[in-house]
């Protein structure tokens, strides 16, 4: 259950609260609807009806996303990211619209030589963010 209050959004699951949030992002990703009509019917029956409204107006953009898992932290240079864990470092990335744009093909069958390509310049993208030289981040366990 997602219902708004003090200027938050408030979360929670078969009553046991779960977070509050100030932001909520809604994405989806169903092959066989490509409009803005589709968005809004799997908002429409949500109890939501202020963001159902909402995304009528909203606009479709092609994007890539990267999960990568990471054995080590990465090297941010800061103590609030330590961990005790021996759990893989799970770290989400996305695109921006234009490169989503540039490098857009049928999400149903990605082929192996383009997730590679994106995957590299996702990582490299990743590095030049945390500011490290090209080449110098560890391998991902899983991708």
């Amino acid at each position: 259950n997602l219902e708004p209050f003090n200027g938050m959004w408030h979360l929670s699951l078969n009553g046991k609260p779960r977070g509050q949030f100030d932001v909520v992002i809604v994405a989806h990703n169903v092959p066989s609807c490509n409009d803005r009509k589709c968005a809004n019917q799997l908002l429409g029956s949500s109890g939501l009806p202020q963001i159902a409204r909402q995304m009528k107006r909203l606009e479709l953009s092609s994007i890539w996303a990267l999960l990568a898992a990471f054995e080590d932290l990465l090297p941010l240079g800061t103590k609030l990211l330590s961990s005790q864990s021996d759990a893989p470092h799970c770290w989400t990335s996305s695109t921006l619209q234009l490169y989503g744009k540039r490098n857009k093909i049928p999400q149903e069958i990605i082929p192996t030589a383009t997730a590679e390509k994106v995957k590299t310049g996702m990582l490299e993208g990743v590095e030049a963010a945390l500011g490290l030289p090209k080449s110098s981040l560890q391998k991902p366990v899983y991708t």
